[in-house]
This record gives structure tokens, sequence and C-alpha cells, in this order.
């Protein structure tokens, strides 16, 4: 992933968790903003922060909800747009693609229909790689590919997982 990003910046996470990609990205100087739900992953992320020493801004809000603002130089979410309900998720799309600088990037990893949680949680958003592909059609798309990662929490299973990393064009 941060061999398609710039060398510095501004990066939004969505959908952060306790902020693994978040404090990485800082670590390697770019200018973080983490958005998640959970109060308690915010405050987890904070600690760690804290005790590294790396600077990452944090938010506590649905990204559903979200004002993302402007001039992103990327925006990522790390499997996190399929906890939310499909009517919300073209939402977020878009405003991921709008509040991305001209060649800045969006990076996305989401569980698939073909992912274990789609038959028992189907109001969520689920897709195949065509869909994602199809949400930025009007930009470079530079990976589209997906994988299958195999855990144990819960039991053994497999999570398939779809990823999509795009470039906004000077349009």
């Amino acid at each position: 992933m941060i061999r398609f990003l710039p060398t510095k910046g501004k990066i939004l996470d969505l959908g952060c968790g306790e902020g693994r990609n978040s404090l990485y990205l800082a670590k390697q100087g770019f200018d973080v903003t983490a958005i998640d739900i959970s109060k308690a992953a915010i405050e987890r992320l904070e600690e760690t922060s804290k005790k590294i020493g790396v600077k990452v801004h944090t938010n506590l809000q649905d990204i559903s909800s979200l004002d993302f603002g402007l001039d992103w130089d990327a925006i990522i979410s790390n499997t996190a747009l399929h906890l939310l309900r499909s009517e919300n998720q073209n939402n977020v799309i878009a405003h991921m693609k709008f509040s991305t600088k001209k060649a800045g990037i969006n990076l996305i990893t989401i569980f698939t229909k073909d992912d274990i949680g789609y038959k028992e949680f189907p109001e969520l958003y689920f897709v195949n790689l065509e869909e994602l592909k199809n949400l930025y059609f009007d930009w470079n798309i530079l990976v589209a590919k997906m994988f299958t990662i195999n855990e144990t929490h819960g039991g053994p299973h497999s999570h398939h997982i779809a990823v999509l990393i795009a470039q906004k064009t000077n349009n």
C-alpha cells in the first residue's frame, strides 16, 4: 500500500479500529486523521500513539454521517465498509472520492460476497470486485484483486477480501 502513497501528506483512515494502519502511517511522517465509531478503539489508539511518540488526530464518529472535509492526499478504509448498511456505503464512497485531492489515492479493503459473513448479515455491504471497480470507473485503478485469509478467532474460518487502490484523475 505505501508504495502508492505520496511521500508526505494528509491521510484519512476510516474505520481505523485501534489504529494499526494510522500508527504505521504516522511513523512514516504522514499527517493522519483516524475515525472510528468505537470509543474503546479510539482510546486505545490515543494511548498507543502517546506511548510510541507519534501524532494521530482522532475522531469518534460514525463514518456514514461524517463530513470528510476536502483535500486528502489519501483516504483509506481497511475492512470497515462492509460493516455499513448497503444503503450507506455508496454515500461513503462518494464522499471518499469527492474529498480526495487530484492525483490522490483511495484504498479500500472489504469483505466480498464469498465471505462467510455475507449469508449471516445480508443487510450489510459485501461486494464482488467488479462492483467495487465500477464505483471507481472514473479513476485510474492501480490495484484490484481478491484474496483469502485464514482466521482462527471463533474457530477456524476464512475471510474473502477485495482490495482496490485507485488514483483520482485530473479531471
